[in-house]
């Protein structure tokens, strides 16, 4: 076989598995273009996890990894700055019907341009759902609202 042959070849493989992967994919219970493994696992392996020992709240505990509100109540996290780029927190509401957060940076923080909204973020989450909050070096703070029904709380996971 000649080089354009195999170069043919080599691409026709490529799109035969794509296309597989992407239609197992989207086929499977629950997922959707938002709902797609490999994407948080890119992500997860260029951006490193927000670290535990970085957060400071009264409302989160350590050892369960996660953020414990009464109904109606709101907490805020204070989170410590470092050296290397950005960090990534994904959170997961695993008690509870409905919880606001927000992220935001420290004024003094270092803007990358003037459309740039990493330096405040803000999210609602429901139940089962995994959602991914870029923290910047400069650190900053992150707040929950849990939104839970009466005598409930809400328990919001860091992963």
């Amino acid at each position: 076989m000649n080089g354009p042959k195999i170069v043919v070849i080599v691409l026709v493989l490529f799109a035969v598995l794509f296309f597989t992967g992407l239609g197992l994919g989207l086929s499977g219970e629950g997922s959707g273009i938002a709902n797609v493994d490999w994407i948080e696992a890119l992500s997860g392996a260029l951006t490193p996890s927000l670290e535990v020992d970085a957060l400071q709240a009264p409302c989160f505990d350590q050892a369960a990894r996660a953020f414990v509100l009464d109904r109606q109540s709101t907490c805020q996290a204070s989170i410590a700055s470092v050296s290397r780029g950005t960090r990534r927190a994904t959170l997961i509401l695993t008690q509870g019907q409905r919880v606001r957060a927000g992220y935001q940076a420290p004024p003094a923080h270092e803007k990358i341009d003037d459309a740039d909204e990493t330096a405040n973020q803000s999210i609602a989450l429901e139940p089962a759902k995994k959602l991914g909050v870029v923290i910047l070096k400069e650190g900053g703070s992150l707040s929950f609202t849990c939104e839970a029904a009466e005598k409930a709380r809400c328990r919001v996971d860091l992963k």
